[in-house]
């Protein structure tokens, strides 16, 4: 009896300790359920993250040529509001690369986050690269616009002022003024002409970072401003050409007009001395 006893003392001990063996391995089941779940957690946002950086890569990259400075600064306000959204998600990929330390992975799993880390800050640094170059694009456009339309805007209004000086008068000295007014033009155009070579470089430069339709029409605004200048230069010449002419003429005929003059006094003395009252008759005879 004793024995069944202490048979049946020992089936019970081996029968406890198989279940807290049970019990044990089934703590360790559920626990390991939890580090693969948060893992595979883990690993989905881990992923999501890299596809997302790539995604992100694209646009920053993907920047097409704009045609002129409206859409470029469109072009702009879109990139900005893309920074934003990049450097938003900052804190997200904080969160996930801080729960790389929480989560028991292999080193491939640690290269991989030290890899997002990596990408993430070139993206941040690749987006702010875009937007200054954008920025740079705009100003550019922007001040080729301004100067080319201010350009223009002064030719017509010199040219508007030439019309008047080159309008033959009868009167000299309003000749020699309007001649002055068109030498003053010339002077004024001659130092305006660095400007103008400033104004082509600014056009040209704009190649660079202009859509095809956008270079055509810009080549438009250069060749109509060549036209211009040309047409301005050649007016100027011929005005002050046919002022010139018409002051030669005044000199010709002032010219001639002393020569008649003199002409007619040298006869009047001439015809003088010939009808004078002689007192003698030898005299008288040698007026005959």
């Amino acid at each position: 009896k004793e024995g069944a006893n202490e048979l049946h003392s020992e089936v019970n001990e081996l029968n406890q300790k198989w279940k807290d063996f049970l019990k044990s391995a089934e703590n360790l089941k559920e626990q390991q359920e939890k580090i693969n779940n948060k893992l595979g957690a883990f690993r989905t946002d881990l992923e999501n993250i890299i596809k997302w950086l790539k995604e992100m890569d694209v646009k920053v990259k993907d920047q097409p040529m704009r045609s002129n400075v409206e859409t470029k600064e469109t072009q702009l306000k879109t990139l900005i509001s893309l920074q934003k959204i990049i450097e938003g998600k900052g804190k997200e990929i904080g969160d996930v690369a801080k729960k790389a330390s929480e989560v028991d992975g292999d080193s491939e799993l640690s290269v991989q986050v030290s890899q997002m880390m990596h990408k993430y800050e070139k993206v941040k640094k690749n987006i702010r690269d875009v937007i200054n170059k954008y920025n740079s694009f705009v100003k550019e456009h922007r001040g080729f616009n301004e100067q080319y339309t201010g350009f223009i805007d002064w030719i017509q209004a010199v040219t508007d002022d030439l019309s008047g000086f080159g309008e033959i008068v009868g009167d000299l000295k309003i000749l020699q003024e309007r001649r002055n007014n068109i030498e003053e033009l010339e002077e004024l155009r001659t130092n305006e002409s660095i400007k103008y070579d400033t104004i082509i470089e600014q056009g040209e430069k704009l190649y660079s970072h202009t859509s095809p339709d956008g270079k055509d029409f810009i080549r438009q605004q250069l060749q109509e401003l060549r036209k211009k200048w040309d047409h301005l230069t050649e007016e100027i010449q011929n005005n002050a050409t046919k002022i010139d002419i018409c002051l030669q003429q005044f000199s010709d005929f002032t010219t001639s007009q002393e020569q008649l003059t003199k002409w007619l006094k040298d006869i009047e003395k001439h015809m003088q001395q010939h009808t004078e009252l002689k007192p003698s008759l030898q005299e008288k005879k040698a007026q005959l």
